[in-house]
């Protein structure tokens, strides 16, 4: 707008310099681009009783802009897969996004530019930051919270042994599973060798076959197998 002069004429505007916000005007209205600063003056047209008149340069300054809502995306993950990309949604601009720990929390976890990595199951929580540019301010995410979940353990299997009379006994083992739980064998049939368990050892009384199963102990990473 303009302040009053004397006279009736009309009031143009014009460029002194478009600046650093690549401005334009349209009439009586003042377009950008981007944020900045650009220089304009008014022109009131003369008359019969009043000569033209100008007003002396005005500097518009174009604010950055706040960004639209930053949100780290949230994963669930499952041990033992020991790291996950870090993506993020919503935000303006073309400034730099980055994370940071904000809790290491129970799964031990890191963060390395886009990736968070961990050690164990848990849960931690991430941040993420969009840098401000031209336009925007900088603008940061709340705490977004990553959950590592127990895993299943690889196959678990029970180790046949032929034996041959007149030895009573043999050592039970096991192939396969994951983590650090113990490993139990149950007597599933006695079968014809009239067997029993104790531990890890398998007892028959004669000669014939019995079935047994292996079972391994979940732990903090890996739920239970058999």
């Amino acid at each position: 707008n303009t302040t009053v002069a004397t006279g009736y004429g009309f009031v143009t505007f014009n460029f002194v310099a478009t600046g650093t916000a690549v401005c334009s005007v349209s009439i009586i209205f003042l377009s950008y681009t981007s944020a900045g600063i650009c220089t304009v003056n008014a022109t009131k047209e003369g008359n019969d009783d009043y000569a033209n008149a100008s007003s002396s340069a005005q500097n518009f300054t174009v604010n950055p802009g706040t960004q639209d809502t930053l949100l780290t995306l949230s994963q669930s993950v499952t041990f033992p897969t020991l790291f996950t990309a870090l993506t993020t949604s919503g935000g303006n601009g073309s400034g730099d996004v980055t994370f940071a720990l904000t809790d290491s929390g129970t799964a031990g976890c890191s963060v390395s530019g886009t990736t968070l990595s961990y050690t164990t199951v848990g849960s931690c929580t991430v941040t993420a930051t969009k840098a401000g540019d031209g336009n925007y301010t900088v603008a940061s995410s709340q705490p977004q919270t990553f959950t590592i979940n127990k895993g299943t353990q690889n196959a678990l299997l029970t180790v046949v042994q032929i034996v041959n009379f007149p030895n009573l006994f043999a050592a039970l083992t096991t192939t396969g599973g994951s983590g650090v739980g113990d490993v139990t064998f149950n007597l599933v049939a006695a079968g014809t060798a009239g067997c029993s368990v104790t531990g890890t050892t398998l007892s028959y009384t004669t000669a014939g076959n019995c079935t047994v199963t292996a079972t391994k102990a979940a732990d903090i990473n890996y739920y239970q197998i058999s």
